[in-house]
Formats: structure tokens, sequence, C-alpha cells
């Protein structure tokens, strides 16, 4: 099996799949968040959350994905990374949480 986008194998085993928080900071420009986007759709997966703020001269983007493989989170990380305009890039794993209520 290969990795459609740089033809890459694959090896089965080392799909780890995981809840991932990507943070963007990109120039605040009216193109801004659909080029943030295209990376995501370009590896074929929906953000669970996405949240963007202006703050002062730039737009802080942050994406929240539900069981996404470590390859294609490092993927659209890479993708980031070389985006014009883009000042930083931050990433981390969320922990599972289990939420309960108190009646």
């Amino acid at each position: 099996m290969y990795n459609d986008e740089d033809d890459t194998p694959v090896s089965p085993g080392s799909v780890v799949v995981g809840c991932w928080r990507i943070e963007v900071s990109i120039a605040c420009e009216p193109a801004a968040i659909s080029r943030v986007l295209d990376p995501v759709v370009r590896q074929g997966v929906i953000p669970r959350r996405l949240v963007a703020e202006i703050a002062g001269e730039n737009i802080c983007i942050a994406l929240d994905f539900a069981a996404l493989e470590g390859r294609k989170a490092e993927r659209i990380i890479t993708l980031f990374q070389t985006l014009p305009a883009v000042s930083s890039v931050t990433w981390h794993r969320l922990q599972n949480q289990t939420r309960g209520e108190i009646a």
C-alpha cells in the first residue's frame, strides 16, 4: 500500500490514531481560512471543531481532529508550515477525557 500524496510505502502496523489539536497563525487576509482548510481537504479529513479568531494582524485558527492517523496529522502540519503568510504552527495530541455530570 502507498501513500497517495508522495508514493512512500505505508506499513500496516504504523497507523496510530488519536485526537489532535493543530493551531495555525496566519496573516489576516480574506483568503486565509480557506488557505488553511485546503491541506485538510486534500487529506480527506474533516475537523471535529474549528475556531478562528483575529488577534492583531493575524488570524489564529485552532482545528481539533478526532480519530486522525498520526501520518495524516504530520502531513497536514507539514503542509501548513509551507503556506505563505503562516507565522506559526503548533500541535499536540489530546488526551481522552471522560466527562461527568452531577445532578
